[in-house]
């Protein structure tokens, strides 16, 4: 069970804008975004960078290189060595995950002091190969191949079909449906109108 001493707050909060995919933010993927907005908290707030104790942070499209945004977030910034950082991913509420761990781990009273957050970029998400390619191509690339190597990922590639990169989509593996697309099935079967889901945001607003 939660002390009951202990309280999670929110006592400040930054975000960088949000612009179109492929425009003014093209040169700053998701962790740059999510260092430019935590410095700005830091400065806004006045905090001493040593009495963070830990970073939750959210994210849909996670990079490759650095998938634990959280930990790079406090290694740019020089933050206490001391500081935690784990990411966390949970489609489009992946930020409020980010929020709800970090607000959990204080009342529990593993931390005092944490950052929660999220960002992604999509100008910077990654373009996939088809399994096919990969499959076909990475012996050849991270062996020692022969000519004859070169002449059997012709052979599996063939017929050249479904070859080119895909653009990314953010959709769920067992559906094929983005977020959006679940939550209109869901108000249609719950007999929830676009006046209801209005009203609500309105009021959470308030």
């Amino acid at each position: 069970m939660a002390d009951k001493r202990n309280r999670a707050v929110v006592v400040g909060g930054a975000r960088t804008p949000f612009v179109r995919a492929f425009t003014d933010f093209t040169r700053l993927d998701s962790i740059a975004l999510a260092g430019a907005a935590v410095r700005g908290l830091i400065e806004r707030t006045g905090i001493a960078p040593g009495e963070i104790q830990s970073i939750v942070w959210g994210g849909v499209v996670l990079p490759s290189h650095a998938p634990n945004i959280a930990r790079e977030i406090a290694l740019d910034l020089n933050l206490d060595f001391g500081c935690e950082g784990y990411t966390v991913t949970r489609a489009c509420a992946s930020g409020l995950q980010a929020v709800t761990s970090a607000a959990a781990a204080i009342e529990r009273g593993e931390y005092d002091i944490m950052i929660a957050g999220g960002s992604d970029s999509t100008s910077n998400a990654e373009i996939k190969l088809p399994q096919k390619v990969v499959h076909a191509v990475a012996p050849v690339a991270l062996g020692k191949p022969k000519a004859t190597d070169y002449l059997d990922v012709v052979r599996q590639l063939a017929p050249f079909t479904d070859i080119l990169p895909r653009q990314p989509k953010i959709a769920e593996r067992t559906t094929g449906e983005v977020m959006g697309e679940s939550a209109e099935k869901m108000a249609r079967i719950n007999g929830i109108s676009r006046a209801d889901q209005d009203a609500f945001a309105a009021r959470s607003h308030q």
